[in-house]
């Protein structure tokens, strides 16, 4: 292996199309294992369609600062993260988001994290959300809904 360094202190290995994730173990004179795990990504105009793998949300700070976290992540048909896709959100009724949130990009992970600002009156209700990815070549949308804390009065 040591004869396949190059001299920026990278190597390339050929793997077969069906790999999803690469391990890479390293030891040392000392016999010391330090092993390494990473998902393949494939750049967006590359992907073979393109799923809504997995949307999670962030109710921390919604009653403080009426703000909704939410983390997107992208898929295509192999299953490799999709680098470069365009995620867009909107809310299926309105009353709900205060602004509608800007188009972005997924990143290396093949993930987004999306600060969503919510109006008062949709405190303690079910917001439904409409995520659209898209590619070059592709589009995939995906409905998923949280619970909103409720609000709470002083008395």
């Amino acid at each position: 292996m040591l004869s396949h360094i190059t001299g920026d202190h990278s190597y390339v290995v050929q793997v077969p199309g069906t790999t999803t994730t690469i391990t890479l173990a390293a030891t040392d004179r000392q016999g010391v294992v330090q092993t390494q795990g990473r998902q393949l990504t494939v750049n967006a105009a590359n992907a073979n369609g393109i799923r809504v793998a997995k949307v999670r949300f962030s109710t921390k700070n919604v009653l403080r600062r009426h703000s909704l976290r939410m983390t997107v992540t992208t898929k295509d048909r192999l299953g490799r993260l999709v680098v470069g896709a365009r995620i867009s959100v909107s809310a299926t009724k309105r009353g709900f988001l205060a602004k509608r949130p800007q188009t972005v990009r997924t990143g290396r992970q093949g993930a987004v994290t999306l600060s969503l600002r919510l109006q008062k009156t949709a405190l303690s209700k079910r917001l439904v959300l409409l995520v659209v990815a898209k590619t070059p070549t592709a589009k995939a949308r995906h409905k998923s809904a949280v619970a909103l804390p409720p609000r709470h009065r002083n008395r």
